[in-house]
């Protein structure tokens, strides 16, 4: 979304060749786009390339750069460093800049693909092998403001059955969870996304055997889903869940990690 077409042109202001600057305590600006538009705004944060700037009736957009008049970036470029030297929070380097009254609004088409077939291991009356898939996610944003600072969590479900039989292995875990960053996103554009791997058995007996309960001799784990959960900051922005029952009954509060047996997730 163009900032500067969405609003109504201004008086040209005279280009300031010299300007005492506060970034505590920042002021109404005439900011100019490379095409000539004009719009009253201050800034709000610098965060990479990109400027959040907020208008008069306090809706906040954040625009590259590059969008704005030579004049203007010079003003963006310093503004960051004095602001960087007054300890400011919203300057590179300092986390995302997150604007204000954001109406969030996303696409995400989720897709499973195995990445490994594992090889096969022989075990005690018979063999078996751990594949490794992953959840392909694709987020549009349609919030109609470019955004960074994303980051997905999610969980991938399985249900162990067949892992759960081979008794010399370690517990296996009924979920596989992290978090992961997003790229910038610009309003209308899509960016795909991948979750870590999940291992998914395949356990196969000799054919003179069977399992102790008479079930039969081949048995694989189950795949069941994912859900999915995107932030900007500190807020949940999006979420995704696949429609089987064990993921729909699963319990993830928001203040729960990804992974709970990691003290810290990427």
């Amino acid at each position: 979304m163009n900032l500067f077409s969405q609003l109504p042109r201004l008086a040209l202001a005279s280009s300031l060749a010299v300007f005492t600057l506060h970034p505590s305590s920042a002021e109404m600006r005439t900011f100019t786009d490379t095409q000539g538009r004009k719009i009253e705004a201050e800034i709000v944060g610098v965060s990479g390339s990109k400027v959040t700037l907020k208008l008069a009736s306090g809706k906040t957009y954040t625009i590259p750069l590059t969008k704005l008049s030579k004049d203007d970036q010079f003003f963006v470029e310093v503004w960051a460093d004095l602001d960087k030297k007054e300890g400011g929070q919203k300057t590179e380097g300092a986390g995302p800049v997150i604007p204000d009254d954001v109406n969030y609004r996303f696409e995400l088409d989720v897709n499973k693909e195995r990445i490994k077939k594992g090889d096969k291991t022989r075990v005690d009356r018979g063999e078996y092998k751990l594949d490794e898939w992953i959840f392909k996610v694709e987020l549009e944003n349609r919030s109609q403001v470019d955004l960074e600072g994303l980051e997905m969590s999610y969980r991938i479900y399985v249900d162990t059955k067949a892992s759960v039989k081979l008794g010399s292995l370690e517990e296996p875990p009924k979920f596989y969870g992290g978090r992961v960053k997003v790229d910038p996103l610009d309003d209308g554009d899509s960016v795909l996304v991948k979750t870590g791997s999940a291992k998914v058995m395949e356990l196969e007996l000799d054919g003179d055997f069977v399992f102790n309960d008479g079930s039969r001799n081949k048995l694989d784990d189950d795949l069941e889903g994912v859900w999915i959960k995107v932030w900007h900051g500190d807020k949940k922005v999006a979420e995704y869940k696949t429609s089987n029952s064990t993921v729909k009954e699963a319990k993830w509060t928001d203040d729960e990690p990804a992974d709970p047996n990691s003290e810290s997730e990427e």
